[in-house]
């Protein structure tokens, strides 16, 4: 509602021509109609943090090889992609390991998504691989990511699900 509001004060104040109120009224996530998936077929890895060395003079990323890994895996997925210089939608669904603990019944309700992961690793920075991973193969820079849905599951088949809508 309080949106709403703002937007109608701005829309009282400023005039708009047909080509703009047209513009405004077909603008929704309708429009992002174009969409591309791939998974990466293993665990789910986080983010670490950057290091430094030799006393704090140089940094270093320890996800490099984890990142080149999931690059390699995007660019055999999507051979003739081009980077995108438009918004998208980033959607994740990363299936952990459903732990050897489980009962066969656990295991099977944790399969169907009745059980889910709520500790470690956390959803943010298993996301901020792959964002990272992403950005000049498929994106140009991660602020043109606008939306991101992710989830965490288990899985007997650990792996990444990434849907990206353009």
């Amino acid at each position: 509602i309080h949106n709403e509001r703002i937007l109608f004060s701005i829309l009282e104040e400023i005039k708009l021509t047909k080509k703009d109120e047209d513009k405004l009224n077909n603008f929704t996530e309708e429009n992002f109609s174009n969409e591309i998936s791939f998974t990466i077929d293993s665990p789910p890895k986080v983010k670490k943090r950057p290091r430094s060395s030799l006393g704090g003079k140089f940094m270093y990323n320890p996800s490099k090889k984890d990142e080149d890994d999931v690059r390699k895996i995007i660019a055999s997925s999507l051979p003739d992609f081009i980077v995108l210089e438009k918004p998208i939608i980033l959607e994740c669904s990363f299936f952990l390991k459903t732990p050897v603990s489980f009962s066969k019944v656990n295991t099977l309700l944790a399969e169907d998504g009745q059980i889910l992961p709520s500790g470690r690793p956390d959803v943010d920075n298993l996301l901020k691989l792959i964002q990272d991973a992403i950005i000049g193969i498929i994106i140009k820079d991660d602020n043109l990511i606008i939306k991101v849905v992710a989830s965490k599951f288990y899985s007997v088949e650990p792996r990444t699900e990434v849907f990206i809508r353009y």
